[in-house]
């Protein structure tokens, strides 16, 4: 744990000390904020920033990924006694740090109708379903991105305009899984629905598939 604890305290220092990161970032953000800010605020702004959140987290996921150079993943992976756990902790990170803003304006603007029922925008349902989409999006975004960042290491501009390409094509019904958790988001006074739980067991799938590749492939180049 102590280890675990030291390699998250690391990357996020590594993160804050570089800029690269950051103009992709900065402007994914914004475009969230910009969208959660435009009326009519409801239901229908969550499944607009989910293809956002999507880019977001796959980014991130990108750059966590490649934050270090040879000698200091070496390190890392001493560290946590393998690569893949030391895969799994940029990828949960990534994960965390796209999705603490969305899921924070939710559960915010949540708390603040349950303390003022008139101004209610979320029912209970819809909230958990929000905060359910927004983690599985996230999750999957980020693992996307740590598999681009075995596919494009040392070209950041490549990756970044692949990777929001990719994320903002989610908005299309054909890509999987931010379209199908987006449709499955229930209406007002609506319950959470099978397709809700049918999304999250495809992102689930998908996300695992991608890691497992990023793992397979971790070992096929020799970093153990």
């Amino acid at each position: 744990m102590k280890n675990l604890t030291a390699t998250v305290r690391y990357l996020g220092a590594l993160l804050l000390s570089t800029q690269r990161w950051a103009p992709p970032a900065i402007i994914l953000v914004g475009l969230i904020a910009w969208i959660w800010a435009t009326p009519p605020l409801g239901i229908d702004t969550v499944r607009v920033i989910l293809p956002v959140l999507f880019a977001l987290a796959s980014w991130v996921g990108h750059v966590l990924r490649t934050i270090e150079d040879a000698g200091e993943q070496q390190i890392s992976v001493s560290c946590l006694g393998s690569a893949t756990r030391l895969m799994l902790t940029e990828w949960a990170l990534a994960t965390v740090l796209a999705a603490v803003v969305p899921a924070l304006l939710v559960t915010g603007i949540a708390c603040y109708g349950l303390a003022v029922p008139t101004q209610a925008v979320f029912s209970g349902a819809q909230t958990l379903a929000s905060l359910l989409a927004i983690v599985c999006v996230a999750s999957t975004g980020s693992a996307l991105g740590t598999v681009t960042a075995l596919a494009v290491p040392s070209r950041p501009g490549w990756a970044a305009g692949l990777l929001i390409l990719i994320g903002l094509l989610q908005a299309s019904p054909w890509l999987a899984p931010t379209s199908q958790l987006a449709n499955a988001l229930p209406v007002a006074k609506g319950a959470l629905g099978l397709d809700l739980l049918l999304g999250i067991g495809l992102a689930v799938v998908i996300t695992g598939g991608l890691l497992f590749t990023v793992g397979r492939l971790c070992r096929w180049i020799g970093i153990r």
